[in-house]
């Protein structure tokens, strides 16, 4: 009979801590309207995160590496656990101790493959930026060099146009000398009289005097076309600079690019070096940082 009392006060009692149990999650705020069991330093992610896919396939990834099941932990799913005492859903880790383990390992073994990965990819940035290097070298070498014939070609050319200038005043010079001694050679033996002999000596410096207008427009030409080398020559140059600049700015991108790709490689490993504890499977700072990369989506 007693028994049969305490039974019945029992009973009594859990109705109406059920019934205060509802009358408090009527009480929540906002779209909350559950009253569960929580554990303290347990993060509860709001409804609104989890409906985007990516946000929840990650949570869900995350509760199978440890061992858990999403579903246990979802709100109002049937396979909530049951509290016995007070018929309100609880949000116990009970993960074995092996998973746990397991999970440790499979974080310590993460962690050693983005060490690797990083590592890895210093070098190959390491390799990238001596290949640039090598290469802006390379060009660089190959324009001085460019250079260098363009100027020894100009030289050449200035050089051969001299000569050939001084040949043309020799020829000339020794034409001119020619033509005095011949003048003077049939004056001798003519025995010209002394206004035949004026007049032909005036003859002569007319035919000496065109000769030396000649010779100096024919320098002047000359000059004129080494001009026009030395111009053309410096436009050429002035293009391969422009060319190289081009060159090196383009190796300068595709590093800047390598290192953008670099950056956001590395954010995608970050999730792998999160620390899982044994209550929830991740750190607050862990979390916030991954579910900030799902967000973004990189």
């Amino acid at each position: 009979m007693k028994r049969n009392k305490r039974m019945m006060v029992e009973k009594s009692m859990n109705g109406d801590l059920e019934g205060a149990m509802d009358k408090a999650a009527q009480k929540g705020r906002g779209t909350d309207d559950t009253v569960g069991h929580l554990t303290k330093g347990e993060v509860i992610i709001p409804a609104q995160i989890m409906s985007d896919p990516k946000n929840k396939q990650m949570i869900a990834d995350l509760f199978k590496n440890s061992g858990g099941n999403l579903d246990e932990f979802t709100v109002g799913h049937e396979k909530n656990k049951i509290n016995p005492e007070t018929g309100q859903p609880e949000f116990v880790w009970w993960v074995p101790l092996v998973a746990a383990a397991a999970t440790v390992y499979a974080v310590s073994e993460s962690r050693k493959s983005a060490s690797e990965a990083r590592d890895q990819a210093k070098r190959a940035q390491a390799e990238s930026m001596e290949q640039a290097r090598l290469a802006r070298e390379t060009a660089a070498a190959e324009a001085q060099k460019s250079r260098d014939t363009a100027i020894e070609a100009a030289r050449l050319s200035r050089e051969q146009s001299a000569a050939e200038s001084q040949k043309n005043r020799d020829l000339q010079s020794a034409g001119l000398e020619q033509q005095k001694i011949d003048a003077a050679n049939r004056l001798r033996q003519t025995q010209l009289t002394a206004d035949e002999q004026k007049k032909l000596m005036e003859n002569l410096t007319t035919q000496q005097t065109q000769a030396a207008e000649a010779a100096k427009v024919q320098l002047a030409e000359q000059q004129k076309q080494y001009q026009e080398q030395k111009t053309s020559m410096e436009k050429a140059a002035a293009t391969q600079a422009a060319e190289l600049e081009a060159e090196r700015r383009k190796i300068a991108q595709r590093e800047s690019s390598q290192m953008t790709a670099r950056r956001r490689s590395g954010r995608r490993s970050l999730l792998s070096d999160t620390r899982l504890t044994p209550e929830t499977g991740l750190t607050d700072a862990g979390m916030s940082e991954q579910m900030t990369t799902a967000l973004r989506g990189y």
